[in-house]
């Protein structure tokens, strides 16, 4: 994906559209027509062998997360369910030497 970051590099988006129009054009003109280096098929033919097979997306609802509250330690661990796991030192807190 280092394309990807060579795309991005020293651009500024203010919406999600012109990146993914942009992309959309440079994948066309460009990348879409190199072979893979694994399967030697441009991708642009795959897609449309492929295409009768996708299905719409359809996104996912996410369920409700219930927070809890929980206690932390002065060794800066946290009982739960009987484990006790290490939380890192807060940003502001100075580590002791020790």
């Amino acid at each position: 994906m280092r394309w990807w970051r060579n795309f991005l590099n020293k651009r500024t988006f203010h919406d999600i559209e012109t990146p993914n129009r942009e992309v959309a054009r440079w994948l066309e003109r460009t990348a879409n027509h190199f072979p893979h280096a694994v399967t030697q098929k441009p991708p642009c033919s795959e897609l449309e062998l492929e295409r009768p097979h996708l299905t719409p997306y359809r996104p996912h609802i996410a369920r409700k997360v219930y927070l809890s509250t929980y206690a932390v330690r002065k060794d800066n661990t946290v009982s739960l369910k009987a484990n006790f796991f290490s939380l890192p030192l807060a940003p502001t807190e100075e580590r002791k030497p020790g």
